[in-house]
């Protein structure tokens, strides 16, 4: 007995092939709903066209997102420069602008809050995470990320948070997550001392 495809390109060939079949052999397979797998292959096809050009679309605005915050640190990194000469010896006077001393992190601190989680690309049953690492100076350095998943329970509540994979870099591809149900999905940083403060959280219907 063959085994049902998991694969979604072989299940999509497969209906290919029953659709064929079936309008080929019509006295053999008398009772085939032709019309029927035809048209659930065709509203998959019509959505996975539609998911492609999202993901393309997604891939673009990611990248523009990338270069338009380049060209801020850029910018941000030649200010704080002149600001450093400006100021002279009164390096306090820089607190003004949020670019005071700061302490140095100790190896016993966990890490501090990562920043600016965001989804930038959504398949079936497929997810890619990216985000900022924690501000520089605050907590201690990120030896791994733990990525949280929660599923919803009902109207405004969530089951608990669960690990759905770990990184170590700032982004993750995430594979056989759930499908059709809410989700929300968070970051957090971990080293020796401990897990530091979770990430903003996102919410996911894949």
């Amino acid at each position: 007995m063959p085994r049902f495809p998991k694969r979604e390109l072989e299940i999509q060939e497969l209906a290919h092939r029953m659709v064929q079949g079936y309008t080929d052999n019509p006295a053999i397979f008398t009772n085939a709903d032709i019309a029927g797998v035809q048209a659930v292959l065709t509203d998959y096809e019509t959505k996975k066209d539609e998911q492609d050009e999202k993901q393309a679309v997604a891939e673009i605005a990611t990248g523009q997102k990338d270069i338009a915050l380049h060209a801020m640190e850029v910018k941000m990194r030649d200010q704080l420069k002149q600001s450093d000469v400006d100021v002279g010896a009164n390096k306090d006077n820089l607190d003004l602008i949020g670019w005071g001393p700061r302490a140095t992190p100790t190896p016993g601190t966990p890490p501090g809050q990562v920043r600016m989680l965001e989804s930038v690309m959504q398949g079936t049953g497929t997810l890619k995470l990216d985000w900022k690492c924690p501000e520089a100076g605050i907590g201690g350095p990120v030896r791994t990320y733990k990525i949280q998943r929660r599923v919803a329970t009902g109207e405004g509540t969530f089951g608990p948070w669960e690990q759905a994979g770990i990184a170590f870099e700032t982004e993750v591809f995430l594979s056989g997550q759930p499908q059709g149900i809410q989700m929300e999905y968070q970051v957090v940083g971990v080293n020796a001392a401990g897990e530091g403060v979770a990430s903003n959280t996102i919410d996911v219907v894949l």
